[in-house]
């Protein structure tokens, strides 16, 4: 400044930038310009000063220095994980395909057995990996949300131990296990995300640690009367983390550093998720760790305390059948062709009898002049939906033999907003698509349970009849021994139809889904999204069966932005799956097949 006043008396303009120190110690930054005022004789006889608050502007600039430094980085650890993403996924593909074609060449039945083992364990690995894509795409889109519901955290915990616990010791590995006495038998909260958050813990150390011990510890702090603070802690003695590399630990896309990629394999979002799941949480996640030393990772969340009488029955266990004495009769309404083909293989090789209608509509006709002991009702159709076909039949108006009637919701969406509103318009149940046996008839087995508390006898009595019924799906066991009797069953999934059942599942796939993919593509041009949303619901579950689980992914996600009605991530969706679906296309589809279940 001294300078600056000794250069404009001789005349000379300046200008230059300043900081200073206000009286409340901010430091803030001037810009100062000095200019000479003369007199009539051009003497320098005044100076004019003007001093500007740049501050505002110069932490702008900064930030945005940053954020372009950031912008960077991201992208190349978006290009990095491109990288590792295509080595990840091609090699579990591989093994699919591999030995796919090897079972194309009929080996004996003890290497097809292997065979279908590494296959089913390279599909997993596949799983797992669009799992964790999909989970992040949703987490981008701040669409991860979280249940709240009762669960048994022992329970889970218990199970998920087990898992890691086998292939620990396949790997020489100790495992050690302990659910302090401090955690409640029953605890709200979202069980799925928590056993995600478990299963990348223990998987991320169990990845790490080629000798030595991992041990697995969950405890609760009290918070107030009603929450605690539940811990999960894992803890290892594998290659450990440097201090560097902590700081990246829980970025997306990255890990520790690029040569554990190289040696243990990952994609790098397994811990970026469990840090979204908990901040969804409203909790923590920690690492303690040194090179070479192991690793401690910390997850926290606080959660409501549980009664034992709120948990729901598991729909997901296996049960026995409802009763050797027990047929039911079973009207299904259904849109869908393939849907309507697996609905119907199964309902009939458990020993019901079941019949098909297309929408709502028919399926209240058809209670008019028929006797039926439940309902399956595809909450999704045409003319009728199934919400509105059961309000109408709850109303009493519909001219139903039994307006109070069975009625259980087949559905794509079961999220808790999708249960209440099954709920809100009267159905008594719900089972979510694709179907598999041990879920349906556990339905089954409730709506038998629900019958006889009403008193009512089901329609169809068969207590002199031998009709086989059957409840749960092929296990693992019965899978094997099918294959090593060589009865011809299609291994995969809980379907187990026979090879002609699914070739006829296919058929009609090929028959009927090319025009819903044209319907799709005019609806998207119209801007339609209630029909976009309608017709992607209808196809999703039906790809799943025929193994289109790609195809079925990009339908799903094609459901929720037609939900919201957002055109643009359509139009981008639209093409992947158009795309996967003339992949997937036979080149010729003859309906022949299904003729006669049609």
């Amino acid at each position: 400044i001294h300078r600056a006043m000794q250069e404009t008396i001789l005349g000379r303009a300046m200008s230059f930038d300043a900081e200073y120190v206000r009286p409340d110690q901010r430091w803030i930054t001037w810009r100062v310009a000095t200019n000479p005022l003369r007199d009539d004789q051009g003497t320098v006889c005044n100076i004019v000063g003007i001093c500007v608050d740049l501050t505002a502007h110069k932490q702008a600039a900064e930030a945005l220095r940053m954020a372009k430094d950031a912008a960077e980085a991201a992208t190349q650890a978006k290009s990095e994980f491109l990288a590792v993403m295509s080595h990840e996924l091609r090699t579990p593909l591989a093994g699919v395909i591999g030995m796919l074609d090897l079972l194309r060449h009929s080996p004996p039945t003890h290497l097809r057995r292997q065979y279908t083992t590494v296959a089913r364990d390279s599909a997993g690995m596949l799983m797992r990996i669009l799992d964790d894509i999909l989970d992040m795409a949703k987490i981008e889109a701040g669409r991860l949300s979280i249940e709240i519901i009762p669960f048994q955290i022992r329970r889970e915990f218990l199970h998920l131990s087990e898992v890691a616990r086998l292939r620990a010791e396949t790997s020489g590995v100790e495992f050690i296990s302990t659910v302090d006495a401090t955690v409640p038998e029953v605890l709200r909260g979202d069980p799925n995300r928590l056993r995600q958050v478990l299963t990348n813990l223990q998987n991320n150390a169990l990845k790490f640690t080629e000798k030595g011990r991992v041990s697995v510890r969950i405890h609760c702090e009290p918070l107030d009367a009603t929450r605690v603070e539940l811990c999960l802690t894992v803890q290892d003695t594998g290659v450990g983390i440097s201090k560097a590399n902590r700081d990246r630990l829980f970025a997306k896309f990255e890990q520790g550093d690029l040569s554990t990629t190289r040696r243990f394999g990952g994609t790098g979002l397994g811990l970026s998720i469990v840090k979204a799941l908990a901040d969804a949480m409203q909790g923590s996640v920690d690492v303690e760790s040194e090179l070479g030393q192991g690793a401690t990772f910390t997850f926290k969340a606080p959660l409501e305390i549980g009664r034992a009488a709120d948990v729901p029955v598991d729909v997901d266990a296996r049960v026995d059948p409802p009763s050797s004495t027990v047929r039911l009769k079973i009207l299904c309404a259904e849109d869908d062709a393939v849907n309507r083909m697996v609905v119907h293989a199964m309902v009939t090789r458990m020993g019901h009898h079941i019949d098909l209608v297309e929408d709502g509509q028919r399926a209240v006709e058809r209670l008019m002049t028929d006797n039926y002991d439940l309902v399956l009702m595809d909450s999704r159709m045409p003319v009728m939906d199934g919400f509105q076909a059961t309000r109408l039949i709850r109303s009493g108006t519909s001219g139903a033999f039994d307006a109070r009637i069975y009625i259980c919701a087949a559905t794509a969406n079961v999220a808790e907003a999708d249960r209440v509103d099954c709920r809100e318009c009267g159905m008594d149940d719900y089972v979510k698509k694709p179907l598999n046996d041990r879920e349906l008839s556990a339905a089954l087995l409730r709506a038998t349970t629900c019958l006889r508390e009403r008193g009512v006898k089901p329609v169809l009595q068969v207590e002199d009849l031998n009709l086989p019924i059957h409840s749960g799906g092929l296990s693992e066991a019965e899978l094997l021994a099918s294959l090593d009797q060589e009865t011809g069953v299609v291994p995969g999934g809980d379907l187990g139809f026979s090879p002609e059942t699914m070739l006829c599942l296919k058929a009609v796939y090929w028959k009927e889904t090319p025009p819903q993919m044209t319907a799709l593509r005019g609806a998207f041009e119209r801007g339609d999204c209630k029909e976009i949303r309608e017709v992607a619901h209808t196809l999703k579950s039906a790809s799943r069966y025929i193994g289109a689980d790609q195809l079925s992914e990009f339908l799903g996600e094609l459901e929720k932005f037609a939900a919201d009605d957002e055109l643009a991530a359509i139009a981008h969706t639209l093409q992947l799956a158009e795309a996967e679906f003339d992949r997937l296309r036979p080149p010729a589809a003859s309906p022949s097949a299904a003729g006669s279940l049609l």
